[in-house]
């Protein structure tokens, strides 16, 4: 169908409207909304151009002297404003409708009694995500007949603008470096999938970027929890993929970037895997006919057939909001191979490494991505686990990826040695490998207890090692950080029926002050230390849901 008949299909419902605002409302507008029509031949893009096929009738002197978009070129996400202006030269009143559209449907309708030698506007506010033309339509019309129809259109930006780079051991970007902090949000609430109310959860994690700060979130390319299954190749993932094109849209809104691991490992401290075929590494063993155990995924020809199938559906996947596929969103500055891609029993091994398998996959990701960065995933200390400079080492991996768990709930290290660790992590990134850090999870565990003492406590001692990290990151010129996990007190508390459990790493966007204070410190430390002129700006140090947008 043409863009003329699908227009007509909009005027005609308008004008057998009630007049008031039409389309919808919600978080996604511009979903449908969006195509990348380009203007007709010889059409211009700043001035009205009059419809020949208006019907005549006796009011048809009524004309429309404007229709003008701004901002014009707009960038992804910004809000546009359309104007229509009509004008009613005759010597009577004109009684009708004005309108203002899209090829796929009504944005706004407004009945109008224009004097004579008399105008009348109509305005209305679109978001824009699709990158490419974007067509915006008026018209005039009387008693069910249109009299006057005009078109203009915006080219829409991609935003942000530029891919994240590497410089040496820092992140780039355009004309400088990039310091990036940020957070892993909680990923049940995120994109999670089952439970009742997750469409009103999802809002308090995304505002919650913005008052910690943050610059890179990072987002799991797996449904959370695992045990809701998959997503696996050749699958239905259509559910997955509308929450995470959403994911990177809500990321878009607020200039953060994204760092994304591709699979979920199968760490040791999970009981056996093969006993929770829903995590991603050990669901492709067992749909591999050739693997046996889940240390073959990494060896394997069927499962690395499998991931690298993955991989592909994964990173050229078309956002069905923005008309981008995600390897070309700038969006997401960073793909992981795995989040703790490891040997089953890893402990038991001396310096492992799965370098082979790093080295036959990571540069399938990169043909595929090549402007984005990618980094490994792995946990990276102690060598027990996995060896992090040969990890590390292949020329596919833009940069190194440390997981930070040293405190009581978890591998409970004396402060000394901890610090001494990190050191040793830092210079093998920096010194050894040459190479930026992705420090990309960290925290101290809750202890658990209910009594607020304890909690008061916790909490004041959490925020004081936080602190010193964050010193010590800052000295080092770590290139990118991001705590686990970010949450909200509302959301755990009165939609999902719990408390912070015990080891919880959970922040409360909404209630931690004191986190929250600490987590903007070091996101302003960050932006102070960038060299880049498109570094964004610190959000207000508010906590606001729009209820009425996002429920």
């Amino acid at each position: 169908m043409t863009d003329e008949g699908v227009s007509r299909r909009w005027l005609l419902a308008a004008v057998g409207g009630t007049g008031s605002l039409a389309g919808c409302s919600g978080v996604l507008d511009d979903a449908a909304g969006t195509s990348a029509t380009s203007p007709a031949e010889g059409e211009s893009t700043s001035s009205p151009t009059r419809d020949r096929t208006a019907t005549a009738t006796p009011q048809a002197s009524v004309e429309i002297t404007a229709l003008e978009a701004d901002p014009a070129p707009a960038r992804q996400t910004d809000t546009v404003t359309v104007k229509l202006t009509a004008h009613n030269p005759g010597p009577d009143a004109f009684d009708g409708q004005l309108t203002l559209g899209t090829a796929e449907g009504v944005v706004a309708t407004k009945d109008v009694s224009i004097p004579a030698e008399g105008t009348e506007t109509l305005a209305a506010e679109r978001e824009v995500l699709r990158v490419g033309e974007r067509r915006f339509e008026g018209a005039v019309s009387a008693d069910g007949s249109e009299l006057a129809r005009a078109r203009t259109s915006v080219r829409v930006e991609q935003s942000p603008a530029s891919f994240v780079g590497v410089d040496g051991t820092s992140f780039a970007l355009d004309d400088g470096t990039f310091y990036l902090s940020g957070v892993n949000p909680s990923g049940e609430f995120t994109f999670g999938f089952g439970h009742p109310h997750h469409d009103r959860m999802r809002p308090y994690m995304f505002e919650g970027l913005d008052r910690v700060g943050a610059t890179v979130a990072r987002a799991f390319g797996w449904n959370v929890p695992v045990q809701y299954g998959g997503p696996f190749p050749g699958e239905d993932n259509a559910e997955f993929f509308s929450r995470f094109d959403e994911v990177i849209v809500r990321a878009k809104r607020r200039n953060v970037r994204l760092a994304v691991p591709i699979v979920s490992g199968a760490p040791s401290y999970r009981t056996d895997p093969e006993e929770n075929l829903a995590a991603n590494v050990p669901g492709f063993v067992h749909r591999s006919d050739t693997a046996e155990g889940i240390n073959d995924f990494y060896h394997d020809e069927g499962c690395i057939e499998l991931y690298k199938q993955w991989v592909e559906e994964l990173l050229t996947h078309e956002n069905r909001f923005t008309g981008v596929e995600y390897r070309d969103d700038p969006t997401i500055m960073l793909w992981e191979l795995g989040n703790e891609v490891e040997y089953l029993n890893a402990w038991e091994r001396d310096s492992q490494t799965i370098r082979p398998w790093i080295e036959e996959v990571g540069p399938y990701v990169k043909e595929l991505a090549g402007d984005q960065l990618l980094t490994t995933g792995t946990h990276g200390w102690p060598d027990g686990r996995n060896d992090f400079v040969e990890d590390h080492r292949p020329d596919c991996i833009d940069a190194c990826s440390l997981h930070w768990w040293v405190g009581e709930a978890h591998y409970d290290l004396p402060a000394d040695e901890a610090a001494a660790l990190l050191d040793e992590k830092i210079a093998a990134a920096h010194d050894t490998l040459g190479k930026p850090l992705w420090f990309s999870e960290y925290n101290w565990g809750y202890p658990g207890g209910d009594s607020e003492g304890i909690e008061a406590s916790f909490l004041e001692e959490r925020n004081r090692k936080l602190r010193q990290l964050h010193d010590r990151l800052d000295e080092a010129d770590v290139a990118a950080a991001a705590l686990h996990e970010l949450s909200s007190k509302h959301v755990l508390e009165n939609m999902a029926g719990r408390t912070r459990e015990q080891e919880s790493t959970e922040v409360y966007a909404d209630a931690d002050t004191g986190t929250v204070d600490e987590l903007r410190r070091y996101a302003r430390i960050t932006r102070e230390k960038s060299t880049a002129s498109t570094v964004p700006d610190l959000p207000p140090d508010e906590f606001r849901v729009d209820r009425e947008t996002w429920q």
